[in-house]
């Protein structure tokens, strides 16, 4: 139950190949002896094993015949390729093998939905591993709807001779309901049969709206939404993500590393759609001057300034985002210019920024800014002194009972799904006395629509 399934969500890859006994396995215990044990860690060495004994008696194959071998002797169970792939490993069978077939499974990959029919084609490589001839029958197994032409369907075979078929697929779209998930798909199987033994190749197609989003490197996050509500946030783990949705238009946030904000908009799906989503597409650079009451850049070098700052890319219809935080001393960022990467969008969405920058604990400074009206070319934002509103923040404390605090900001984020805050506690910085009272320069943004806020805490120590 805990091993990973199929199928693979790049090309609907029949996932696993095979299984082994991972459960309950019993083996060597570190300091001696043996304990019963579970996992991937229990079923790798069987198979382990078994293509070290095939690599003894087939010195010639090479790896990829013997990962073969392994996966055509397996013995069928009563599940699912995307659970079983083609069955439990057979030791005995793999050595007796008489044929051997390329590929051990076949992926048709995404369907179109826009056609009464689909077709695929593919090709298998089948050798008489055995030192007389053999005689081949290829037939298919396969659901109403489905059906696959094979050319030829048998032949024979000399000792060692290899002979390439072709497979045409065809599957009737009419007669084949939408999948509803991944491990719903179509599939069946390709048996091949000579006087000794049967090979049963597995293959499998889907059948759906699936939106398939490429990225030219792992993103931080993306988020898939349509006008209808429908929100759907990730965070990839590799440059692809693959989503089952309903016929309709979609628009795809995507937050990169570095701050690169990535937006495509109105991408209609029917049937199998594939968006490639590129770093580079956020081609236009935002740079936020920071500055202090005197219009002074903060000085980076400076140890006694901390920031945190928070940002994203807001849907003002679904109210949805892609945000990423941060906090750190200044003069670990390096500059005291931001600079933000962005692609064109429309105006249903905003960028929003926000910082909070301490001079130690008695003076902050909290900057927002929005582009609300979208972006065709690179923009500098300056935070003039004169925008900056002066207030003065007391702490309402009992001076009796309470010596000193530290004083911490906090920027949050509130969309329909989540609520995200961000402060950075620099455990450097003095702490704040009575009258426990801070100077606190402040500019806001005019838009409403971007769900910024700001609040604060004090901590005794």
């Amino acid at each position: 139950s805990f091993s990973s399934k199929g199928p693979t969500v790049e090309s609907y890859g029949i996932k696993p190949d095979i299984v082994a006994p991972g459960v309950g396995v019993l083996s060597c215990k570190l300091g001696g002896g043996y304990m019963a044990m579970s996992g991937t860690s229990m079923a790798a060495p069987f198979v382990t094993g078994l293509a070290a004994s095939l690599r003894k008696l087939h010195p010639e194959w090479s790896a990829y015949e013997i990962r073969n071998a392994i996966i055509e002797s397996a013995e069928n169970l009563p599940q699912s390729v995307f659970v079983s792939g083609s069955g439990m490993v057979n030791p005995l069978q793999s050595i007796h093998l008489t044929s051997s077939v390329s590929p051990s499974n076949i992926s048709f990959g995404f369907a179109s939905t826009q056609n009464e029919s689909w077709n695929q084609s593919r090709t298998l490589s089948i050798k008489n591993e055995t030192n007389e001839e053999l005689s081949y029958v290829i037939s298919p197994q396969t659901i109403a709807g489905i059906s696959v032409r094979i050319t030829p369907q048998s032949f024979q075979l000399k000792p060692k001779e290899e002979k390439i078929i072709s497979l045409e697929l065809n599957a009737s779209m009419t007669m084949l309901p939408n999948n509803k998930s991944l491990q719903d798909g179509y599939v069946g199987k390709i048996a091949v049969t000579t006087q000794y033994d049967t090979i049963t190749i597995p293959f499998g197609f889907f059948k759906g709206n699936v939106l398939q989003v490429n990225f030219d490197e792992t993103p931080w996050q993306t988020v898939i939404l349509n006008n209808k509500g429908l929100v759907k946030s990730l965070n990839p783990q590799k440059n692809n993500v693959t989503l089952i949705v309903s016929e309709g238009t979609y628009d795809i946030l995507t937050n990169f590393y570095s701050s690169h904000y990535v937006v495509k908009e109105n991408i209609p799906v029917a049937g199998s759609t594939i968006v490639d989503v590129a770093k580079s597409d956020a081609s236009h650079k935002v740079t936020l001057q920071l500055v202090d009451e005197n219009n002074e850049p903060f000085n980076s070098e400076s140890a006694n300034y901390s920031l945190s700052t928070l940002e994203g890319m807001f849907n003002t219809t679904i109210g949805a985002s892609v945000i990423s935080m941060s906090g750190s001393r200044l003069n670990t960022t390096g500059s005291a210019s931001f600079e933000k990467y962005i692609s064109s969008f429309s105006s249903k969405y905003i960028f929003g920024y926000a910082a909070n920058c301490m001079e130690g604990n008695t003076t902050t400074y909290s900057f927002e800014a929005a582009l609300e009206h979208g972006i065709k070319s690179d923009t500098v934002i300056n935070f003039a002194a004169e925008q900056n509103k002066k207030l003065e923040v007391r702490y309402d404390l009992d001076s009796n009972n309470v010596k000193r605090v530290f004083p911490i900001t906090w920027t949050g984020i509130k969309d329909n799904s989540r609520l995200v805050s961000v402060s950075f506690y620099d455990e450097a910085a003095a702490g704040l006395y009575y009258p426990f009272q801070q100077t606190t320069y402040f500019r806001g943004v005019s838009s409403s629509k971007f769900p910024l806020f700001h609040y604060r805490e004090a901590y005794t120590f």
